[in-house]
């Protein structure tokens, strides 16, 4: 794999159809640049739970690799508005429900706190 051309830090990446055009064919790992991803995006450590100690153990990555849902999203050289600033992962309807559920339990707490 040679190095890409201004970029000095390099990630593989193995799995990156949703990229590609319509008909596109590459490669099965291709390598990117780290600094078109947002901080929390590339992996450098990875983590293991030992059940049956129930120590972590935590290692270094030999290559860096990218969080499943990572998309390339800071394009330098480009006009601001080609990079997104905010998060472009959505939280799960289950999950906003529980969540949600959980604020107004503890309004409820409050509220029947203050009132007495």
């Amino acid at each position: 794999m040679s190095r890409l051309e201004g970029c000095s830090r390099v990630v593989v990446v193995s799995t990156y159809r949703k990229w590609c055009m319509d008909g596109e064919t590459t490669s099965r790992r291709i390598a990117v640049c780290e600094r078109l991803f947002k901080d929390g995006e590339v992996l450098y450590r990875t983590t293991f739970y030992n059940e049956s100690t129930g120590e972590t153990l935590c290692a270094p990555l030999k290559k860096s690799r990218l969080k499943e849902n990572a998309v390339p999203s800071i394009f330098p050289g480009c006009p601001t508005y080609l990079s997104s600033s905010t998060s472009s992962i959505r939280e799960s309807p289950s999950k906003k429900r529980q969540r949600l559920e959980q604020v107004q339990i503890e309004r409820s707490i409050i509220e029947s706190l203050n009132s007495k």
